[in-house]
């Protein structure tokens, strides 16, 4: 397995299911990584940015440094624990940018602060990439979660979930040149607190996208229903939309020139 695997798998040990679940922390094989990475390479995105908005122990930061060797990857994330771990790994490898030239640069903190403050100065094109935290808005301070809804308005109902937010705020944040490849919960599909952030994803018909469904056991220790969302750069013409999922190979396009359809999951 990939080192950065063999550390999610330290990490796991050391601090209980129950606990990672109640903190949104799930490891995303490689294999699934690469899957969206590709995804990236084919609709034209050659970031010279890319950040990983919950970067854990680097899995896909470490896949996005190996697929764009010339580009900075920002590891952001809250947790000091896997964020030096990744360091760890990252200076052991030389994979950690020094003196002006690109590779893994460590950011402890907030995404969304990075998405709101500082993003449009990072050199473009610009991805965001990663698995967001799937903690539950709940488990925040009443004014951190005021914080977050605002900033996500108004692609995001009260209702939404901290990754259907960081989501909207990553949208919300892209150029014309820049795109995102976040693996979700599926729950925003369908959910009305999303509804507006589905409208506006499917209204962009210049940037393509695509969304995969993944099997409910992706992850080793939780059963969550995850999709990855695909969104590229702007194109002259309209683009595509598909989906596509683990059961089936093949691709469905949808024309966006017709009404949204109500609910995304089917």
């Amino acid at each position: 397995s990939a080192p950065e695997e063999s550390l999610a798998a330290i990490y796991s040990g050391a601090v209980s299911s129950a606990n990672r679940r109640r903190l949104g922390t799930f490891f995303t094989p490689s294999a699934e990584v690469e899957q969206m990475l590709t995804g990236c390479q084919r609709v034209g995105l050659k970031p010279q940015t890319v950040v990983d908005v919950g970067a854990g122990v680097g899995i896909f930061t470490a896949a996005a440094r190996r697929k764009w060797s010339a580009a900075d990857v920002l590891a952001v994330d809250v947790n000091p624990v896997t964020l030096g771990l990744l360091g760890l790994l990252a200076a052991s490898q030389g994979a950690l940018a020094s003196h002006g030239e690109p590779g893994i640069r460590l950011v402890l903190g907030d995404f969304v602060q990075l998405a709101l403050r500082e993003f449009s100065s990072l050199p473009g094109p610009r991805l965001i990439l990663g698995n967001p935290p799937y903690t539950r808005m709940q488990l925040l301070p009443p004014e951190e979660r005021t914080r977050l809804i605002e900033a996500a308005s108004p692609l995001c109902g009260t209702r939404a979930s901290l990754s259907t937010i960081i989501t909207a705020i990553s949208l919300q944040s892209l150029a014309p040149e820049d795109g995102m490849a976040l693996l979700l919960p599926a729950q925003w599909l369908e959910s009305d607190y999303a509804r507006p952030l589905r409208q506006q994803i499917w209204s962009q018909t210049l940037r393509p996208v695509a969304l995969h469904m993944f099997r409910s056991d992706l992850f080793s220790d939780a059963q969550v229903d995850a999709v990855s969302l695909l969104v590229g750069p702007k194109q002259p013409a309209i683009a595509s939309f598909t989906t596509s999922n683990e059961a089936d190979e093949t691709s469905i396009s949808h024309d966006r020139t017709r009404p949204m359809p109500d609910t995304w999951r089917s």
